[in-house]
């Protein structure tokens, strides 16, 4: 594999192939890295500068934030790039002048490119600072209208939150001759041995010999699918609403607060977002030699169908993240993620900070 370089004002530099590994951790939601090693003996790491970006191909843009060398024999360069950069994801959303919320309307793919537009791209409010110039938003898609509200909250986490209601996707892609780094929302194709789209189904199977081993799990530690949603008002005055209709053991209930809110579909998409079925996943090493070809039978965001007839399982499941792995001398190896993980540590922490600031009505 070969990486084009671009400076970080998007000038093209050169291409580097003779790092030692290089992996790519691509998500259908989230942010993405890219982490490398390099002798620091060779010739290309001046082209390894922070803010330099690194294009692995279509929608595989990534700007480099962290540099470390490490004493060896010889010494080594790491980096880790993150895919579309951070500015972006960094930015909170701050509601226009006059206004206590940021509220959009129409579809989700408009309201995500609204938000990021509001604050990354033309913002109303500190342009000249907080404008990202590479950043762009590809052509609006139509969809089933909603309305939406946000204020002062992590950028990214918004627009996940909005397209996780319903299980769309995002990614950014390159446009040299522009330059800029076009966002654009998707939902992945259906793939499976059902589907009814006439797509080739990618079925993955250990005894089609696409699958190499593989990481099955089954929780519902982290269950929400019985949420009141709170909206404006205080007290027995405040709007409740219930969002999910499990009952007796298999009904697990959480709170969410909306107060931001008092529309009724809205506090029905916050529900639908924060909703967990619980994690049902599976995490495989895949044969890219077998008869499935990597991004030419299945994408990541694709849903597809995986067989393992040892676990008695069949799953039409969604692939949410693929990491590529290319290593020096080995042959290249890829690893997807089926359905939804369980939450890690870090991951937990962070959802629990979330309700803090919005109890303390941030």
């Amino acid at each position: 594999m070969r990486l084009q370089v671009y400076n970080a004002d998007f000038v093209y530099q050169g291409e580097i192939d003779d790092f030692e590994s290089c992996n790519i951790h691509r998500k259908y939601r989230g942010t993405e890295t890219l982490s490398m090693t390099i002798s620091y003996e060779s010739g290309n790491t001046q082209l390894l500068q922070k803010h330099y970006w690194l294009y692995a191909g279509p929608k595989r843009i990534f700007e480099i934030l962290h540099r470390e060398i490490e004493t060896d024999k010889p010494d080594t360069l790491k980096i880790i790039a993150y895919g579309g950069g951070l500015a972006w994801a960094k930015r909170i959303t701050i509601p226009p002048d006059g206004y206590a919320y940021h509220t959009a309307s129409g579809s989700r793919d408009a309201i995500v490119k609204a938000y990021i537009t509001a604050n990354a791209i033309n913002p109303p409010v500190h342009a000249v600072l907080r404008a990202v110039p590479y950043l762009a938003c590809a052509t609006v898609q139509s969809g089933d209208s909603i309305t939406d509200q946000t204020r002062l909250k992590p950028l990214a986490d918004e627009v996940s939150r909005v397209l996780a209601s319903a299980d769309m996707g995002y990614c950014f892609d390159f446009a040299p001759d522009t330059p800029a780094l076009v966002f654009d929302t998707y939902t992945g194709a259906n793939r499976t041995a059902s589907n009814i789209d006439g797509l080739p189904p990618a079925i993955f199977d250990l005894q089609f010999d696409n699958i190499i081993s593989r990481r099955h799990i089954d929780s519902l530690t982290n269950a929400k699918n019985a949420l009141f949603v709170g909206g404006q008002g205080e007290g027995e005055t405040r709007t409740i609403i219930l969002v999910g209709e499990a009952t007796g053991a298999e009904r697990y209930e959480d709170f969410v607060d909306a107060r931001d809110t008092d529309n009724t579909n809205e506090l029905i998409n916050r529900g639908l977002a924060a909703r967990k079925e619980g994690a049902l996943s599976y995490e495989a090493k895949i044969n890219p030699y077998a008869n499935l070809t990597y991004e030419h039978d299945y994408f990541l965001g694709d849903i597809v169908t995986v067989q393992d007839r040892g676990l008695g399982l069949t799953l039409d499941t969604r692939i949410m993240e693929i990491k590529e792995i290319y290593q020096q001398a080995q042959p290249d190896r890829i690893e997807c993620t089926f359905g939804n993980t369980v939450p890690t540590f870090l991951n937990t922490i962070k959802e629990q900070q979330k309700q803090i600031n919005q109890l303390s009505g941030r």
